[in-house]
């Protein structure tokens, strides 16, 4: 997936689910992980509706795990970024940015960010999500700080990186260079 094979990467996401499945059961919120990549895996690989139903089994199964007493929410990998996710693939924009946002402060308040380095940083979702809406100067700037997330965690020119340079070179006038926007 970080090398953006997604047609790779989702039947190791499906063998992963198979094998969770079997250890821990359907209903398992140590399933959330990876239903979570391959959701995003098939959006990204143009499979969106099969990736809505893996996104919202995601979102479900999180929900479920809140509302478990017996399960601490630290205990949780991914929270409730998936269910915001789950709201941008469904094109309900405006609901989906304010959980990001929310996300984004939360990580502020509390001093640190709550990444796995495996997942995309709350910059680059809120970015999609603002593109989506429009608001192309904020979509930059989520863009440049997703980036910069990116090269913090991984290393400049990775493939994860560079898609979201990508995103950001269509947001930018055709003259104006990527290179004079993006600080190392």
């Amino acid at each position: 997936m970080a090398q953006g094979k997604y047609d790779e990467a989702i039947p190791i996401f499906r063998k992963s689910i198979e094998t969770i499945q079997k250890d821990h059961g359907s209903d398992s919120v140590y399933l959330v992980p990876s239903l979570h990549l391959l959701a995003r895996s098939l959006w990204r690989n143009g499979e969106k509706a099969e990736a809505l139903t893996s996104l919202a089994r995601c979102s479900n199964l999180t929900n479920l795990a809140f509302s478990d007493s017996n399960t601490h929410s630290e205990d949780l990998i991914f929270k409730a970024g998936c269910n915001d996710e789950w709201l941008l693939y469904q094109g309900e924009f405006e609901t989906a940015a304010k959980g990001f946002r929310a996300s984004l402060a939360f990580e502020e308040k509390e001093g640190k960010a709550k990444f796995d380095p495996e997942q995309m940083p709350v910059w680059e979702s809120l970015a999609e999500t603002e593109e989506a809406l429009g608001n192309w100067d904020v979509a930059h700037e989520a863009y440049l700080l997703a980036i910069a997330e990116w090269d913090k965690r991984l290393s400049t020119g990775h493939p994860r990186s560079d898609w979201a340079r990508k995103r950001l070179q269509a947001l930018v006038k055709p003259n104006q260079p990527i290179h004079d926007l993006v600080k190392s």
